[in-house]
């Protein structure tokens, strides 16, 4: 097995940036999980459903 390098902590701006990109990655996810909800309540679809549904009235038009 190789030696391991000791893990530098992360510096200011990496450890901003990481905690930039994880809020975004939660916010983006609270609002898929509130988009499939409304196409559940409303239309009684999963989300790949409408993704469908919407793709064939789009190639449509």
């Amino acid at each position: 097995m190789k030696d391991r390098q000791p893990v530098k902590p992360m510096q200011g701006r990496t450890r901003e940036s990481v905690r930039t990109h994880l809020r975004i990655a939660t916010c983006y996810n609270l609002m898929v999980r509130e988009a499939r909800q409304r196409v559940v309540s409303r239309w009684n679809l999963t989300l790949p459903q409408f993704e469908v549904l919407a793709e064939l009235a789009r190639a449509d038009a």
